[in-house]
């Protein structure tokens, strides 16, 4: 991941590309052999055993968006390999639903952005086939584990909007009556949604029906589905825990720019999500998953031009900046919280990013 993240920006800024290869040194020849040591069930979380090869799905996608970017598609074929087909054969190693159409749906659209779209349905059909098995989780009854508890129905949507958007995106909108009607499926999952869950669900619902082109017919009054949803932050306290309830402010606020409704993104709402850190320090757990929630808010506040505001003193961390604080208070050498650090990694470099010049 840290050597697709290098070359990503290297496209992104515009540097000399000798800097990653060259005479001396061949970086996506190294993440190319970094791949190949990926071994399945590797991840050791509270889902260990049921990811099969969910992480070296993930690996792919960051592969094939960096080498996109830097138009290096044609070496996935050095060495007489065929890495996309390897890469989406991988698909069928992924035992969990949810994880196969969670990572599927990220696969399957990085191959299409190199150009492979034809690969997603022939010679094997790899979106309808990840659909079908979405639709076998009650028989397998392969369940993820989450931090919080979470309602079947989150089960089944969460990966369905994903796989909804990469229909979108890769334009294989046929797909959307596969075995079923998958918009009428998820409008259904949607309203059986617990209100918390709702606050995270909602911008992938919006965000898939506006690369599926049926937005505005699926929800005519787009503000009637946002107002309700974004206004669900004055019930739900985003200090609670570091998950469920702990992003869903950055949700909701993400949801509302993506929808032109930043007017609903409330100072009070800001201050209580910037503000909610100091909670985590109740429990080990939640010391140690910090980093997830704050990731969060820094990269939907840069989103927002207001990255400002958690380097800015803050009454609740005495009068001390947010970033300042939660930086202060990781474990020595970061340790605890070596699971989630990666996140912040990747606000920080995204927030980077965003301040290079247009």
């Amino acid at each position: 991941m840290a050597g697709t993240i290098l070359l990503d920006a290297v496209a992104k800024l515009n540097i000399d590309r000798a800097h990653v290869w060259g005479r001396t040194r061949d970086v996506p020849r190294e993440i190319l052999a970094d791949l190949d040591t990926i071994r399945p069930d590797a991840i050791h979380d509270e889902n260990h055993g049921k990811h099969g090869d969910y992480e070296r799905v993930a690996a792919w996608t960051a592969v094939f968006l960096a080498f996109r970017n830097l138009g290096l598609g044609e070496r996935l074929a050095e060495d007489g390999r065929d890495r996309v087909h390897e890469a989406l054969a991988s698909l069928k190693r992924i035992p969990t639903p949810f994880f196969r159409g969670r990572g599927g749906s990220m696969l399957l659209t990085a191959a299409s952005f190199l150009g492979h779209g034809s690969l997603l349905r022939e010679p094997e059909d790899h979106i309808g086939s990840t659909l079908s098995y979405l639709d076998s989780v009650d028989k397998l009854k392969i369940y993820p584990a989450f931090p919080s508890p979470m309602t079947p129905a989150f089960v089944k949507i969460y990966p369905l909007l994903t796989m909804l958007n990469a229909i979108g995106v890769t334009q294989n909108t046929e797909y959307l009556h596969f075995q079923g009607d998958r918009l009428h499926e998820a409008a259904t999952l949607m309203s059986a949604l617990e209100p918390v869950e709702r606050t995270h669900m909602g911008l992938y619902y919006v965000m898939a029906l506006h690369n599926l082109g049926c937005l505005t017919t699926v929800l005519p009054d787009i503000d009637q589905f946002v107002e309700p949803l974004v206004e669900l932050w004055k019930d739900i306290d985003p200090g609670r825990d570091y998950f469920l309830y702990g992003i869903s402010y950055a949700y909701l606020a993400q949801l509302a720019y993506f929808t032109s409704r930043s007017d609903l993104i409330r100072e009070d709402m800001v201050d209580r999500m910037i503000g909610a850190f100091p909670r985590l320090e109740d429990t080990a757990e939640g010391r140690a998953n910090r980093p997830y929630p704050f990731s969060y808010v820094l990269n939907v506040l840069s989103e927002l031009g207001a990255s400002d505001r958690l380097l800015s003193p803050h009454p609740r961390y005495g009068n001390r900046a947010p970033y300042t604080w939660v930086v202060e208070h990781l474990s020595p050498g970061g340790h605890a919280e070596s699971a989630r650090l990666y996140m912040l990694n990747h606000a920080l470099l995204s927030w980077a990013l965003r301040t290079r010049p247009r």
